[in-house]
């Protein structure tokens, strides 16, 4: 039984990877996206229980509780 060739030259494993390193690298990438896009997808959406009116009320207390001077002069 003849042994298989097996070189890590220009012609083998190594020029292999030389070759086609940016497909490796594109098909990596495009599976991070499709995970990311599938986790995303996934995902319950935002439910709020609060009405436009509760959350106008809400930003205008946050402001004025910014806007309060609390200096000890």
């Amino acid at each position: 039984m003849k042994k298989p060739k097996f070189s890590l030259g220009q012609g083998g494993l190594q020029g292999f990877f030389l070759q086609h390193v940016e497909k490796v690298v594109l098909a990596i990438v495009l599976l991070i996206v499709a995970f990311y896009l599938y986790s995303g997808y996934s995902l319950e959406g935002y439910k709020s229980d609060k009405t436009p009116v509760d959350l106008k009320f809400t930003t205008i207390s946050a402001h004025d509780t910014m806007e309060k001077d609390t200096s000890d002069i």
